[in-house]
């Protein structure tokens, strides 16, 4: 089984970096993803399959016991979960990289939300403490990021 790293880059093709997890300021003082990493800084993930589909994974942090990428749905922070629940039966988020390169999270088998930019107040103001906060939106309501998926 291959490990992966995600690389983005905006809506006008600027390098990004890798994801990587930082511990984040101004929301609970928790943990999140941000773009801005370097190839060896940027978090490991591997895949498990969403309900057998070649398309859709869960992405699970390698060097972290049963912690997998997630968003919320509401606030579209992007950041590492445990996972209570195997992940097929839990809240745990599943991805998809559409046709168009763009990162997405998917809601009851359909991609709703992608991974992009800033677009409320609230995420402004999380992004200007957390430099390279990702976030999930909906489709057409921010800049989205394209990804490449890195096998390392």
């Amino acid at each position: 089984m291959s490990n992966y790293k995600l690389k983005f880059k905006d809506h006008k093709g600027a390098d990004l970096g890798f994801l990587k997890i930082v511990n984040a300021k101004g929301i609970n003082d928790g943990r999140m993803f941000v773009t801005g990493g370097t190839e060896k800084e940027g978090t490991t993930f591997s895949r498990t399959t969403y309900k057998k589909t070649d398309e859709i994974f869960y992405y699970k942090v390698e060097d972290e016991s049963n912690i997998y990428l997630d968003e919320h749905t509401l606030g579209g922070v992007v950041f590492p979960e445990s996972a209570l629940l195997p992940v097929a039966f839990g809240s745990i988020h599943a991805w998809e990289i559409t046709s168009n390169k763009r990162f997405g999270a998917v809601y009851l088998g359909k991609t709703a939300e992608f991974m992009g930019s800033a677009r409320t107040e609230e995420q402004l103001k999380i992004e200007e403490l957390n430099p390279g906060a990702i976030f999930c939106n909906l489709e057409m309501t921010s800049l989205f990021y394209t990804v490449e998926l890195v096998v390392v």
